[in-house]
């Protein structure tokens, strides 16, 4: 079987899982560098088409402590940022013989994500992990987790390729409560 046919559906006939397109989801951090070599690749052997999609969830401002006017300013100048480190990654995918396109949305990162992924009826979504660890996941959340969680089309997730190594200080004297942790990067 091709690996571009379609591979079938789900009980709910809602997987559309061919790849001839591939979301690739970014947040323009250092892992984003590696979504794209691994995003290039795979494009490149599926002949696939690629969208790069960023999401931005809207900040939330203390009602009254900013003018509304400023609002305006403060998002067209992420919408220009955003614009051209979209223009950065389609010039190196294109540089690479991809078909890409480029999309920005405001919202739920998450929800966005899966919603471009229908929208785009992509075969598979590429995203970066950067590697927080459990107390992190814990109060924060992340975005690689919730999109496995709700994806219903394949989803690679491109680990982050900068490792904190930790070492625990052996030596712990009884007075300490807790070991001494070096993070050394």
């Amino acid at each position: 079987m091709n690996i571009n046919e379609n591979l079938g559906t789900n009980p709910e006939g809602d997987l559309d899982a061919n790849f001839e397109t591939i979301l690739v989801a970014v947040d323009f951090s250092e892992v984003s560098k590696q979504v794209y070599e691994v995003a290039a690749n795979l494009a490149q052997r599926l002949r696939a088409k690629v969208v790069v999609l960023n999401v931005s969830e809207p900040q939330l401002d203390y009602v009254g402590l900013l003018p509304a006017a400023s609002d305006g300013y403060r998002y067209a100048g992420i919408e220009q940022q955003v614009a051209e480190q979209l223009d950065e990654a389609r010039t190196f995918l294109e540089a690479r013989g991809l078909v890409v396109e480029t999309d920005h949305h405001w919202g739920p990162v998450v929800a966005s994500i899966l919603d471009g992924a229908q929208r785009r009826r992509a075969g598979l979504i590429v995203l970066g992990s950067h590697g927080h660890g459990a107390f992190y996941h814990l109060l924060v959340g992340s975005v690689a987790d919730g999109v496995l969680r709700e994806a219903k089309t394949p989803v690679l997730v491109v680990p982050s390729a900068v490792k904190a190594r930790v070492t625990v200080k052996k030596e712990v004297k009884p007075q300490e409560a807790l070991p001494v942790v070096k993070l050394a990067v």
